[in-house]
């Protein structure tokens, strides 16, 4: 078994980890789309009187991309504020 060294202190200057030999083998991409429940859920929220934001640390692309995709969320001026 092997067994990680815990005590390892990470440092890039100067850098204490293999700069040399490597090989690029690809990119990962995820997504996780706004499940089919969200429209409703966030018009059934509005109704109620509820002011319904969108928080998020994405990147404003993202940001926008995902309040296309709940396209009752928000009309296209909210989106440009992104």
């Amino acid at each position: 078994m092997i067994v990680p060294n815990l005590d390892f202190e990470f440092m890039t200057n100067p850098p204490n980890f293999p700069m040399i030999g490597l090989r690029f083998l690809g990119l990962v991409s995820m997504i996780d789309p706004p499940k089919s429940t969200v429209p409703t859920a966030i018009e059934t929220c509005r109704a109620g009187g509820v002011r319904v934001v969108m928080v998020t640390g994405d990147h404003p692309i993202t940001a926008r991309a995902i309040a296309r995709q709940v396209s009752d969320f928000c009309t296209k001026a909210c989106i440009n504020k992104f």
